[in-house]
């Protein structure tokens, strides 16, 4: 992949200037690369921070800096001194991708310093695995694997594979929650490893739910059949359409790898009665949905889906059991709505909201 190209198109989506042909090329270069998910999301987090009313003091630092970095030779590829230049003729147009550019550069340095920082200079280590982040507070990441498989990837969820991905074997490790659609392919099985249990699939639509931090692990099947094995007593479970296999008292020990006390149930999956919708995918279309769900488990998908943190100080309003959907709603107007219909009040500050009567 030319970096070049990627960085380019990146600061031009950001900046309000690419074309519609130019995000469909920087979204097939992500999913062919689906490493450049994690870079990308860090240089979007950034230009998403609110900017005083005065900014330019802070860009024309960035600017110096960027400067600096073709001086020692680590600038983002053709950030040549003609787009200073026309900056500084056209401020408005090239201010915002100078300063992606900037900070693409602050990125590669950084990524290449944390990966390998006794490298001898010149060398480029070469990545075995691939690994896609979902940071908490954002939205479901859309990729594409190398066999074609897609994959929705929710707030808060991490999912890595390595080099030989859809090649001798398919296998992908997961921590969070994540939709699978599978392409099939008979001879090379598509197998998920979570905390407690591995999901092995040939070619089929399945939602596997495994934070953590919360005590049930989940693996809905929507089209399809999947195998469902657990690590710790080696037992196999067939999951089939509409089915739900739920682990309870998944603790996890101090190496945060293998659960003890396992208790498994099925159970069917969920639908919404407005829309027949799936409750358990929801999150795949950007919906926050609950369905008389306990509200202490409802603050966990609040917390991921906002980035805050949620106390309670009342365990009777934890358990309490909530319905409700929620798509560009604010947090503040999200609490606000199920305060008409439940009884109990809460206090912001920041991102840290308290729960009470």
């Amino acid at each position: 992949m030319s970096q070049n190209q990627f960085w380019n198109l990146l600061a031009k989506k950001l900046a309000g200037e690419a074309t519609a042909e130019e995000i469909q090329e920087l979204e097939e270069l992500m999913r062919v690369h689906p490493d450049c998910h994690y870079a990308a999301q860090h240089i979007e987090d950034i230009w998403g921070l609110k900017t005083k009313e005065n900014p330019q003091p802070a860009e024309d630092a960035y600017l110096r800096h960027l400067n600096r970095m073709k001086k020692i030779g680590i600038a983002p590829p053709d950030s040549e001194d003609e787009e200073t230049i026309l900056a500084n003729h056209h401020p408005n147009r090239n201010r915002k991708r100078i300063l992606v550019f900037s900070l693409a550069g602050l990125a590669i340095l950084a990524i290449a310093l944390f990966f390998n920082p006794f490298k001898k200079r010149g060398e480029i280590p070469i990545p075995t695995t691939s690994e896609v982040l979902t940071r908490m507070g954002y939205r479901s990441t859309r990729l594409v694997l190398p066999d074609g498989s897609i994959v929705w990837l929710n707030a808060g969820s991490k999912l890595a594979y390595d080099k030989d991905f859809g090649t001798s074997r398919r296998e992908v490790s997961l921590e969070g929650e994540a939709f699978f659609e599978v392409t099939k392919m008979p001879d090379l099985p598509f197998i998920v490893q979570a905390p407690g249990m591995q999901v092995k699939v040939l070619g089929t639509s399945f939602n596997v739910k495994s934070y953590l931090n919360e005590s049930t692990t989940e693996t809905s099947v929507i089209h399809g059949t999947v195998e469902v094995i657990l690590k710790q007593k080696g037992q196999v479970f067939v999951v089939r359409p509409s089915d739900k296999l739920v682990l309870f008292n998944v603790n996890k020990n101090e190496n945060k790898e293998q659960p003890t006390n396992l208790r498994v149930a099925f159970d069917k999956i969920r639908y919404f009665e407005k829309d027949s919708s799936v409750v358990e995918t929801a999150w795949v279309e950007n919906k926050l949905a609950f369905d008389a769900e306990p509200f202490a488990e409802v603050a966990m998908k609040m917390e991921r889906w906002y980035a805050v943190k949620i106390i309670f100080e009342d365990e009777a309003i934890a358990q309490t059991r909530l319905t409700g959907t929620f798509t560009t709603e604010s947090i503040e107007k999200a609490l606000e709505a199920l305060q008409f219909t439940y009884n109990f009040k809460c206090h912001i500050n920041q991102n840290i909201i308290t729960i009470t009567k």
